[in-house]
């Protein structure tokens, strides 16, 4: 029997009808070689990985198909299923404009700062759902429930004291009763109760008024319910203003209280 011969041969279609067909790519229909003739029996199938002829080349289908009509040709395209009308890279991937891993078309929050954690929309993690993203969280432990300052601290803004004063003006008594409450939902919950003041005296004066307005606090909680033992007392003086000491509206910033959950 003599052996079979393959033979690779370039094929001129430009006087068939089927050439404006191949123009827009591999369709998967039949196409004839007009040297072999006719007969379907011989046909070429034009299919994704395989060999077609076109305008007298041999090509693969991969070459000129754009299966997901990104603009990236199958061969190259490293993301071959990308959804219709996604942006894409010279590779056929979606963007990812701020490289945190979730695709422009997902991505809820495309402005990250590099290197930020996110979750599954783009956005950045706030485990402790106080409205602050961890990587602007300083208080990233804050207990379910309690009002946060734009740092993610429990602050007691609305708490004011009077220059050199430690008492808790019945005005604010609702404040304190939503502090009594967040503790009540959180059993176990622990506190370190932070009294500050501004600058206007000495240190020691200062360190001492601070710790007065915290044990002012913790007095007010234990008489709504409060188990001392969960609440402990500092005084920090005017060591970590938040606010400026040269205006009377710094100043009253600065004589505050923050609650800092402790373990």
């Amino acid at each position: 029997m003599r052996p079979t011969r393959f033979v690779t041969r370039l094929v001129d279609l430009s006087r068939w009808a089927v050439v404006p067909l191949l123009l827009g790519g591999c369709s998967g229909a039949l196409v004839p070689d007009p040297e072999l003739g006719a007969d379907p029996k011989i046909l070429t199938t034009m299919i994704q990985g395989t060999p077609c002829y076109f305008r007298g080349v041999v090509h693969h289908c991969d070459d000129l198909n754009d299966a997901d009509g990104d603009g990236v040709k199958d061969g190259k395209d490293r993301c071959p299923a990308t959804p219709r009308g996604v942006p894409v890279d010279r590779e056929g991937c979606p963007l990812d404009s701020d490289g945190d891993g979730v695709t422009d078309d997902l991505d809820r929050c495309p402005e990250t700062p590099k290197r930020v954690e996110v979750d599954e929309k783009g956005c950045p993690l706030d485990r402790d759902a106080d409205g602050v993203p961890d990587d602007r969280d300083q208080c990233p432990d804050t207990p379910a429930g309690a009002k946060v300052n734009e740092a993610g601290c429990w602050v007691l803004e609305n708490l004011r004291f009077a220059t050199n004063r430690h008492t808790i003006a019945a005005t604010d008594f609702p404040l304190l009763d939503g502090v009594s409450q967040v503790m009540k939902e959180n059993p176990t919950l622990r506190v370190e109760i932070q009294g500050h003041t501004d600058r206007i005296g000495s240190a020691s004066s200062n360190e001492r008024l601070s710790k007065q307005r915290a044990e002012a606090v913790r007095a007010y909680l234990v008489g709504h319910g409060i188990q001392a033992e969960r609440l402990q007392v500092i005084g920090l003086g005017f060591e970590q203003p938040v606010a400026s000491n040269d205006t009377v509206e710094g100043r009253a910033k600065n004589r505050r209280v923050v609650l800092r959950p402790v373990p």
